[in-house]
């Protein structure tokens, strides 16, 4: 029987570290982790590490085995951060993913569009089906619908503004200070356009790597 589910470690289940280690580690890790699902999106952003797929019901239990020896952490600990939803729980899941509702700050306008990417990244590996192609397509509208007919986006919150709200609270006029943004990720880099805005002194962007930042 054809079943649609996710594996869902977030911030809630798992500390950064651990999200971290559970994290693709290379362009194969998630073909071989998933390569007994007949379609699937991975997806990892700075609060969650998901993997929603189609196939037989026992391929969640299969990926979590292959998960704990790729991870090198015990499958009983790997079974204690990872939640499994399936059907019409992992469809509402996608929803209320897509749509904010289970992110970290709820109205967050960023995980929308790192929903998108990671659906898009499938359709170019060729890992997407008829059932999550409808799936994921479906929550996007239901997002956009969430978002137009609700106060959920009505202040255009995200993690990095929240931030620059903190600062302000715990050291005053940012303006007389210099900021230090560390990682220039998705989020670093939006947390370093957030800051700018408050026109700081100095704002220092630390990297791990010598990319140049435009």
């Amino acid at each position: 029987m054809t079943t649609l589910w996710v594996l869902s470690v977030d911030f809630r289940n798992a500390p950064l570290d651990l999200r971290a280690q559970l994290a693709d580690k290379n362009s194969q890790f998630t073909e071989e982790l998933a390569a007994d699902a007949v379609e699937r999106v991975y997806v990892n952003t700075c609060n969650r590490v998901e993997i929603y797929g189609v196939g037989d019901a026992t391929t969640p239990e299969k990926i979590l085995e292959r998960w704990s020896k790729r991870s090198d952490l015990p499958l009983s600990q790997l079974q204690g951060c990872v939640r499994v939803h399936e059907n019409e729980m992992a469809l509402a899941h996608l929803f209320r993913v897509t749509a904010s509702m289970e992110s970290m700050v709820i109205g967050e306008t960023q995980i929308t569009s790192q929903m998108k990417r990671a659906y898009e990244a499938s359709v170019q590996a060729g890992t997407l089906g008829p059932i999550l192609h409808r799936s994921f397509q479906r929550s996007f509208k239901v997002a956009k619908s969430i978002r137009s007919n609700t106060d959920i986006g009505r202040f255009q919150v995200s993690i990095p503004s929240i931030g620059v709200r903190l600062a302000e609270k715990v050291v005053g006029d940012l303006a007389t200070r210099r900021i230090g943004v560390a990682g220039l990720g998705e989020i670093g880099r939006v947390a370093a356009e957030h800051f700018a805005s408050v026109n700081p002194l100095e704002l220092v962007l630390y990297n791990r790597t010598p990319e140049v930042v435009d």
